[in-house]
């Protein structure tokens, strides 16, 4: 028997409903999550250097729907800011050192 999650739930609630636990994976799962409904866009630039790691970017393609939760709220206006126009773009490494404090809010929503 096979079960699958109802359609409209977020991966994030559907991690907390596998093993009753919330993960920091559990909410990273929104970003390929938005990228599938066309939310966003994520780009990876390689490097051919052994000493530099590959830099991926977001790209906001459209607003988060008006009924999101909260939760989700928070995390996408960390990466984008509250005023992110559409199109704009974030590296990934610019959110580093920073975004902790998003991902501590989004999780405490969450729960």
């Amino acid at each position: 028997v096979e079960y699958y999650p109802p359609a409209d739930l977020p991966p994030s609630e559907a991690g907390i409903l596998i093993d009753n636990q919330l993960h920091d994976r559990d909410l990273l799962a929104l970003i390929p999550y938005w990228g599938a409904r066309g939310i966003i866009e994520v780009r990876e630039t390689g490097t051919e250097s052994i000493f530099k790691k590959d830099e991926y970017y977001f790209t906001k393609k459209q607003n988060l729907p008006a009924d999101a939760p909260q939760y989700e709220k928070t995390f996408f206006y960390g990466i984008f800011g509250k005023n992110g126009e559409i199109g704009k773009e974030v590296k990934l490494s610019s959110l580093k050192n920073r975004f902790y404090t998003t991902m501590q809010s989004a999780r405490i929503e969450l729960e």
